[in-house]
Parts: C-alpha cells; structure tokens; sequence
C-alpha cells in the first residue's frame, strides 16, 4: 500500500513540478548587491526587506564602503538596511523609490551627501538619525515625515523644503507642516541660544527640540496650544520658560533631562502636565487652584504662586506597629512615591502585612507600596478618589482589596504584579482604568463591575467598555483556554490580554476593527486566532510573545500591521498583495497565498504517508488531512510547510520534527 501511495505522490510531482518550479523561482529573493571598490551598487525589482542587509553582516566588507548606488527599480529601503556604515559619503538614490524606513541610514556618520528624488513620499522613524549632513531638501512628494527622522544630526542646520509640497515647508529652515501650524523640527546642529517660535504656531511635535544643546531660552507664541510629548526633551541649557495661557497641554516627557531648567511658568489654570515631563528639581509656577498646583502637589515639586508665595506641603502621619499594621492619617494627596516608612529603614518592606488609610486622605500617589511582598489586606477609606500608577505593584501577597465607593481612578499599573488577587470589584464612580492595571495579577480570574456604573461592564469576568464596543481587560489568571469575544466589540485596547498564559484559541466577532498594540503580549499558549473580514488593524507587538502562534490568516480588509506584531517563526496566510503579504516580505516572514493553501494536498482518505514520499520535491508547501495516522521520519524535507488540522496527528508530528506547521482550525472557514 505504502509503494502504491509513493508512486501517486511521484506522478503527482511530475505533473505539478513545472508550476512548482516558477513558483520557487518567483520567491527567490530580488535584490543583488557587489561591491566594486568602495562603491556599493544595489539593484532589483520592489522594496529591500526590512532588516535585509547582507553587505552589513561582515565589518570588514562593511568599514570599505565609501559611496552608494541604488538602481533604478527599488521601490522602499528597509528598516536599518543601511545602518551603521561608517565611511559612507556619498548615497544615490533612484526616481523609484517611495519610502525609506525606520532607521535605514541611521549612525552613517561620515554621509554628506544625499539627494532625495521626486516620488519619494515617506521618511521613517530614525531613518537619517546620525548622519553628517549641514543640510537637506525635501521633495515636495514627500507626504510622511517620522519622528526623530534626523535625530543627533549634530552638523544639520537646514531642512529645506520644495515650495510646492502640499505636506511641509521651511520657515529659516526649520521644518514647519504646510499651515505653518505644527513645528515639527528644529534642526539639531544649530547654536543659537534664543529661539522665538513664530507666530501661527499651534502645536509643537514629538521631539521637535531633542538634543538641541546650546539653546537657553524659547519664546513661545499666544497660538501655541499644545507641547508634544519629547518636545523639548534634553536640552541641557534651557533654562526657564514661560508657557503662555494658550497652551492646554504639555505632553509626556516634554521637558526631561532638561537639567538646568531652574522653573516653569504655566499661565493656563486648566492646561494638563503629562507624566514625567518635567525634571524633579525644577520649580512649577502657577495660580492657585490650577491643574499645574495639582500636578505639582502630586508629583512633590517645588511650587510658587504667580503671587509670590510659596505651597507648604502637607504632613502624612504613619506609623508602623508590632503586628504589621501600617496606619496613615492626614489630609490630601499622598505624593508620589512617598513613602518614608521604607526611606528610613529598608527591612520595613518585609513587615508590612496590613495598610490601614484614615479619612481625609484623597489620593494614594505613584509607587506608594509598591513592592510590599508581605502586604495582605488594604483598608481605603471613602475619600480616596485616585489610586496612582504602579501603586501596588508586586505586592505579591495582596489577595483582596475593597475599593471605595468615590473611587474616579485607578491608573496605569495600578495592581501590576498582584499574584495573589483573585478577584476585584470596580464600584460605580470609577470614570478611567489605566492601561495594564491588572497585569502580572495570575489569579485574577473575575473583574466585576458594579451594574450603575456608566463607564463600564464586566461579562463573564472580562472587562468591557459599558457599550461593549472595546474589550479593556482579560484577566490573565481566566484558566479557560478559547474565549469568544462579545458580538458588538469593535476594539481590542492596548494590553488586554497581556500574559494570559491559560488561552490558547481567541475568536473575534464579525464587525471587529481594530488590535491595540501589545494587546495579546505575553499570551504563551496561544496558538489559534480567528481574525474577521472587517479588521482594518493590527497594532505594534500586537502578538509579541506568542510563540506558539504557528501561523494566523489575516483578511484582506486588513489595511494596516505595525511592525513586530507577530512572533519570527509565524507564518502569515493572506491574500496576493494584501497588507499581509507587504507586512511578511518587509518583515522577512514566510507568506502563504490563501488561495494555494490546498493545491498541494495528500488524498483525504490517506492514512500513511511513507518515508521519502516528498523527499526533494519541489512543494514548498504540503496540506496534509486528519485521516493521515503515520508519517515517516523523512517524509518531506526540512523546509517544506506542513498544513493541517489543529490538533491531527499532523500537527502533533510536525511539532514533535520541527517542521515549519500552519495549523487550520475549523472555525476559519476554509472548511
């Protein structure tokens, strides 16, 4: 029987090897590169793979070149292709290409001369960081500029940009959006000590000033009304500044590192202080009764009134007694990372087994028991309002807490690392659940919510959005290994799923559209996802960790995956010239055309498949169905694809030989 079955397979392979064959050939890789001297000549067909740079993997081939020429056919530069060549002076680029990516030339220090083509259209993150240029022009094509595109270009004074962008322009040559709007970047290797951002200017973007050394003042205008996150961020001279009453927000890590940034003025009683974005010396000044008095207050930085006066803080008594019971008492807020019981003698935190907190008390702040390994029981009191980010973190032992009823928020991190709570009840004033909450919490299997809260709703334990239109919260101590998400959810938030290590199958609903990114980080078992045709995106590290995720089929309707969402050894199924197959070539990951899935596939009745049956055949890919109970040890070679039935003796035999696998479920509806 066995021989009989080996000689269909030969047949078969004789009457499907030339179609095999172009399709090898078809994938081979396109690009070509030679190194003549110092010259290095780049040629081919479409985009450079990310991370695709051959001629980088040997420092001595690498530290010889001088110039490079890129030929006319090359439609994108991958991420980090050209990263790190020292001596490059010189690149040529071709009227083909559309966009460089992340980090591509970035640390070529020695680069001065590079001209970008008309047609390009997208500057990726990084992509010139490093370089030596004094200046650089922007094609009016150009319609995607990144952040930190020219990070630590410490000899670049101007950007330039082509008077007919539609996108950008260059006001003294800093880059500006079109409108003049938003700032975008202040070139790095300028000195100038006073810099007065113009008039019209309403926004300044992520990073606009990183790393710009010799400036001491900034002037900004009465249209300014938001500072980006990293705006501002290591500018070792700054200062002082003055942020005039237009400005409603200043975003995360706007003004760290700014060490000699002696205070700051915030003239708009509600403009919104990101975290971390000022350094902790410097001194807020502001009205009393303003957002910056709270965040200031909060955060313990110095505070003056516009006034003249000055805040005194105010006192939390504690006290620590014999049987573990740590008690405060006060008023207000308690400041971020205050907590002196650990600050005066280190052992503290192993005595800790009860916090008792007395009324009158309106705000645990950031970090203020973290890492209590011995804590047990916490007592809140009805006037805590606020429970601040990484509060509890890793306080390993916390099995219960009994939050109050005027609770608003609980913030990032606020219970990370809690192994030992089980269960926790979300009253109705809660308004905002910080991102990663509950993370690390492995015997959190229930999140209840209570049913008058207006924000949100909590389904078989799981944690929704009141609408069910985002899903924000998977325990990860739930033991069950497949969930189906609610039918009306039309988001998965950022972490939800993070670490929930029992789950192994997740299904979406039809009307899904969007994966937050790291949402199912950390998900070790999870190896089947049934993706529906109405997602549009897949976020940055979306399925990082996933490694058991062998393979995933992603719809057509998917328009858009972040980079690193998925795991190296996925394999990614979709259609011919989908986001999936760009994300998978850019990504050097193995892509399988959906419609080909079953054109190499073993007789549904087959039961053996024998030794050497597609040894040296020319399938990159073999469909193998549950009928198949015995395969032998070198049935196919090392390379070939075996697909199959999630949980047949296929899938169990690929897995146990190593074998590349994409295992099909049932529910897919390929079937």
């Amino acid at each position: 029987m066995g021989n009989i079955f080996k000689s269909i397979v030969i047949m078969l392979i004789v009457l499907l090897i030339g179609v095999f064959i172009s399709c090898a050939c078809a994938e081979e890789e396109t690009i070509t590169w030679h190194l003549d001297g110092g010259l290095l000549y780049v040629s081919g067909n479409g985009a450079i793979p990310n991370n695709y740079h051959p001629w980088n993997d040997d420092n001595s081939v690498k530290e010889q070149i001088k110039e490079i020429i890129i030929d006319e056919g090359i439609t994108q530069l991958g991420y980090e292709s050209f990263r790190s060549i020292p001596n490059v002076t010189t690149v040529s680029l071709p009227s083909t290409l559309t966009a460089i990516n992340g980090w591509c030339f970035a640390g070529c220090s020695s680069l001065t001369e590079i001209c970008l083509p008309e047609g390009l259209m997208q500057l990726d993150t990084g992509c010139f960081a490093g370089c030596g240029f004094l200046e650089i022009n922007i094609p009016s094509s150009v319609t995607s500029i990144s952040i930190t595109v020219f990070q630590s270009c410490s000899l670049l004074i101007n950007v330039n940009v082509a008077s007919d962008s539609n996108s950008f322009t260059s006001i003294d040559g800093v880059l500006f959006s079109k409108n003049g709007n938003s700032l975008n970047y202040y070139p790095t290797g300028r000195h100038d000590k006073t810099y007065t951002i113009p008039d019209g200017t309403k926004s300044i973007g992520m990073y606009a000033f990183y790393r710009i050394n010799d400036i001491e003042e900034i002037v900004l205008p009465q249209s300014c009304t938001t500072i980006g996150m990293h705006a501002f961020m290591s500018c070792p001279n700054l200062s002082s500044i003055t942020i005039p009453d237009s400005v409603s927000s200043i975003g995360f890590s706007a003004f760290m590192s700014c060490d000699n940034l002696k205070s700051i003025t915030i003239l708009n009683d509600e403009c919104v202080l990101g975290s971390y974005c000022l350094p902790s010396s410097t001194t807020i000044i502001c009205n009393k009764g303003s957002k910056a008095e709270q965040f200031a207050i909060e955060n313990n930085y110095h505070l003056v009134y516009t006034d003249g006066s000055e805040y005194v803080p105010t006192i939390i008594d504690w006290v620590l007694d014999d049987t573990g019971t740590l008690t405060l008492s006060g008023s207000g807020a308690i400041q971020n990372y205050y907590h002196p019981w650990i600050d005066e003698n280190e052992g503290n935190k192993e005595k800790i087994y009860r916090v008792v907190i007395n009324d009158g008390i309106t705000k645990l702040g950031d970090g203020v028991f973290s890492g209590l390994s011995k804590l047990e029981e916490v007592s809140l009191p009805s006037t805590v309002t606020i429970i601040g980010e990484v509060c509890f973190q890793n306080c390993i032992s916390l099995k219960s807490v009994s939050l109050p009823d005027e609770l608003t928020t609980l913030s990032i991190m606020s219970f990370s690392g809690c192994q030992s709570l089980s269960t926790i009840e979300i009253p109705s004033s809660v308004t905002s659940i910080g991102i990663s909450c509950f993370d690390g919490c492995y015997s959190l299997e229930s999140i209840i919510v209570s049913k008058e809260n207006k924000n949100f709703v909590s389904f078989s334990g799981v944690l929704y959005s009141k609408d069910y239109q985002n899903l924000v919260c998977y325990p990860c101590g739930i033991k069950s290994s497949v969930y189906q998400v609610e039918p009306n959810t039309k988001g998965i938030n950022m972490y939800a799923f993070e670490d929930a290590k029992a789950l192994e199958k997740i299904v979406f609903p039809t009307g899904l559209l969007s994966i937050d990114m790291h949402a199912f980080m950390g998900c070790s078992n999870l190896n089947t996802v049934i993706l529906p045709d109405t997602l549009n995106s897949i976020g940055f590290c979306a399925f990082s960790g996933c490694e058991r995720l062998d393979s995933i089929i992603i719809p057509i309707s998917v328009q858009s995956i972040d980079r690193t969402s998925f795991s190296n050894n996925t394999i990614i199924i979709g259609a011919v010239n989908s986001a999936a197959e760009s994300f998978a070539n850019n990504n050097l990951l193995t892509f399988l055309n959906i419609n080909e899935l079953f054109n190499n596939s073993v007789p549904r009745s087959t039961k053996t498949i024998s030794d050497e049956a597609f040894l040296n055949s020319a399938f990159s890919h073999v469909f193998i169905p549950e009928s198949v109970e015995s395969i032998g040890d070198r049935a196919f070679d090392s390379s070939t694809i075996i697909i199959c039935i999630k949980g047949s003796y296929a899938d169990q035999w690929a897995h146990n030989y190593n074998y590349p696998v994409a295992c099909l479920d049932l529910d897919n509806g390929l079937f």
